[in-house]
């Protein structure tokens, strides 16, 4: 009786402990919402997740289920967004049933809390882009993990990396301390924001995109009752979709037959084929590290009318990072424009950044054009100022103008941003 007793007392002190852990956790949430703003909210939710991810790494149906998932690459990389998948049924074996990916992470028990948010309002609020993914270290890496044989630790991605730290949890909860430069040896499970999913707000969507009647007509890759959740990639084309036609019939070969430029005699739109990065030092500074496998590439193309009024149209690439690190060329073919020289002036701004996904912050580009009179061949140039809402974190690869009389048949002009190549046709 006296051991049973004691056995009893044990449970319950660790049934304890681990109420109080949890609690001390949610109360660090809220404090540092309180101190310290959404940036160590965010981190602190990532290591949570993580921690409860590792925990239940050892049940090879988890594992499986994470792999799975993650190949799915609903975005073209290997992972998934948290929040839409919680009510997943998974079946344990070792527990004898099957429990929805909510219940595995304990987010069901946390959800209400007398005082303040529990840990899934605050993924809701503060992390509604937490994903889980796998360390996609070469080709087919994922692919080839050995669910059976290999019981990965779990990484976090804080929003600051210090001293050059990526944590991480084994099942038992022992921190581990990963280089951010240098890629582990064996495949890592790792909690990270995704980069390549627009959230909109439905207040302040003026397209609805879900509208069959649209001539792009796209779906969220999930909703709330506050916002929708695009991908990125096409959000932007929906976009340029939705731009009234700039010129249904292309150029007509207007200018004079002895000094005409290519585009004067074309009627398709302008193509940008591919780019490259100019040096190895420009894929350092860029790339994002080994936690996050791809490179999300932005291209901002501005122009302008006459009377001042300005268009951007945004292209959208992902691109691993193997492919572009040694300087070789990566396929684009992105339309752009049926450019109209009377119109659109003779000279477009491409703007070239990494979108390292999180936050947002205003940058102004400066350019100008020349206007040319259908009528009588007058010319005017007009200096164009556009204000582009881009994301807090990004790298620049810089900016290059692209001229209407540039070549784009036969001998193809490349143009030169200082630390990136692209080519358009």
């Amino acid at each position: 009786m006296r051991t049973l007793f004691y056995a009893l007392t044990v449970i319950l002190l660790i049934v304890i402990s681990s109420c109080e852990n949890e609690i001390d956790e949610l109360e660090l949430i809220q404090e540092e919402i309180q101190s310290q703003g959404n940036e160590a909210v965010k981190t602190n939710i990532a290591k949570s997740i993580a921690k409860r991810v590792a925990s239940n790494i050892d049940q090879v149906e988890f594992r499986n289920y994470i792999k799975n998932k993650a190949l799915t690459k609903f975005d073209e990389d290997v992972n998934f967004l948290l929040l839409p998948n919680l009510d997943d049924k998974i079946f344990l074996n070792q527990r004898g049933k099957s429990e929805s990916l909510s219940s595995i992470l304990q987010l069901e028990e946390t959800s209400k809390r007398k005082n303040g948010m529990g840990l899934l309002d605050s993924i809701k609020t503060y992390y509604p882009l937490l994903q889980i993914a796998v360390s996609e270290l070469d080709e087919g890496y994922t692919e080839n993990w050995s669910i059976d044989n290999h019981e990965p630790i779990v990484a976090y991605v804080p929003e600051h990396i210090d001293n050059d730290i990526i944590p991480a949890f084994n099942q038992q909860g022992d921190l581990i301390e990963l280089s951010a430069e240098q890629a582990p040896d064996e495949l890592v499970v790792i909690v990270s924001e995704n980069e390549r999913v627009l959230e909109i707000s439905k207040d302040d969507e003026t397209i609805n995109f879900r509208n069959s009647s649209r001539r792009c007509p796209i779906e969220p890759v999930y909703q709330t009752d506050e916002n929708n959740y695009y991908l990125k990639s096409d959000y932007y084309d929906a976009l340029i979709c939705e731009l009234p036609p700039i010129d249904d019939g292309g150029n007509d070969g207007g200018g004079s037959t002895s000094n005409y430029c290519n585009r004067d005699r074309s009627s398709s739109k302008d193509i940008l084929f591919k780019f490259k990065l100019n040096s190895q030092s420009v894929y350092k500074d860029a790339k994002d590290g080994w936690f996050n496998n791809d490179m999300e590439i932005r291209v901002d193309i501005l122009f302008g009318k006459s009377n001042g009024a300005v268009s951007n149209i945004v292209k959208y690439l992902n691109v691993r990072q193997r492919d572009i690190k040694n300087e070789q060329w990566v396929s684009f073919n992105a339309e752009v424009v049926n450019w109209d020289k009377y119109v659109w002036g003779n000279s477009m701004k491409y703007s070239w950044l990494e979108d390292d996904g999180d936050g947002s912050t205003k940058i102004t580009y400066n350019w100008s054009s020349e206007f040319e009179d259908e009528d009588d061949g007058t010319t005017e140039n007009v200096s164009f100022s556009a204000e582009v809402l881009i994301p807090k974190d990004h790298y620049r690869f810089g900016d290059s103008v692209v001229e209407y009389c540039d070549n784009k048949n036969g001998n193809f002009y490349n143009y030169n941003t200082g630390r990136l190549t692209f080519e358009v046709r």
